[in-house]
């Protein structure tokens, strides 16, 4: 069975053993890619001085490190 090169569907570099593509894109042009992305609208984080609690929907709510870093 021959083995067959795999090549960026944008720029034709071919995939190698330190650079693999991504759904059918090289490193370079994936990241291109995603660069397009926009953000619509900011959210703003209101967080309590005192006790680091999280506003939400008008309430406060206690969340720990690793779910923020998830909200965010």
């Amino acid at each position: 069975m021959a083995y067959r090169k795999r090549f960026c569907v944008v720029c034709g570099s071919e995939e190698t053993q330190t650079q693999k593509l991504s759904r059918g894109l090289c490193p370079k042009c994936l990241a291109s890619e995603k660069s397009e992305i926009e953000v619509r609208a900011e959210h703003p984080i209101r967080v309590c001085k005192i006790c680091g609690n999280l506003e939400e929907r008008g309430r406060w709510v206690t969340r720990s490190a690793k779910e923020l870093k998830e909200s965010i």
